[in-house]
């Protein structure tokens, strides 16, 4: 199985490029502010999407389109974050390499709109009131190009549950892909699908 996620071309109304020497990832629209920079400080001051909006005043659209711009383009982030961590390391300012976000263990943030269900296999959350996984959801917005703001109209679900789907998706990456794995392993193994060459 593929585990690397493409990055799709989505036209982003809240995010926007910015001149940089190397970093590539989006800028928050009006803010001093990469796209990691508040999804890390949301991951660790442990905020919900509803609560970065208001701490940082923004908009829960703006809050969710970041979130998802991250899952779409997380190579691209953990790649810049490692490249500064390297600059950093090269001119003194700190001196010793710290586990990289992604190596972390989840934050424990208490999710409103998404709840754990029992299943044989399947530890990640899963949508309050739908037969639907967090990764299931973020998948087809990313299959579908779907902007946060349209997912949230075309599943009839408030924004708050995209964002924080995006937002679980990001904390518990390993989880989500060790799932993904394993569900395409189950699937080949059942003769459903055919084993990448």
């Amino acid at each position: 199985m593929e585990n690397e996620i493409e990055p799709l071309m989505i036209n982003y109304k809240y995010l926007e490029p910015r001149p940089h020497r190397w970093r590539k990832q989006l800028y928050i629209k009006g803010r001093n502010m990469t796209v990691w920079q508040l999804v890390s400080n949301m991951l660790t001051e442990c905020y919900l999407p509803t609560e970065a909006a208001e701490n940082y005043d923004l908009p829960l659209e703006t809050i969710a389109e970041a979130l998802l711009y991250c899952i779409d383009n997380w190579e691209l982030i953990q790649g810049e974050r490692e490249e500064e961590w390297e600059w950093l390391k090269a001119h003194g300012i700190i001196k010793e390499k710290r586990k990289m976000e992604n190596e972390i263990e989840p934050l424990m943030i208490n999710y409103k709109h998404l709840e754990p269900r029992p299943h044989r296999w399947r530890e990640q959350l899963y949508i309050k009131g739908r037969n639907m996984t967090v990764w299931q959801l973020v998948s087809n917005m990313l299959t579908e190009c779907y902007l946060p703001t349209e997912a949230a109209e075309n599943y009839d679900l408030p924004l708050e549950t995209i964002a924080e789907a995006l937002l679980y998706c990001i904390d518990n990456w390993e989880l989500i892909q060790t799932e993904r794995e394993e569900e395409w392993q189950r699937l080949v193994a059942k003769g459903i699908i055919k084993e990448e060459k």
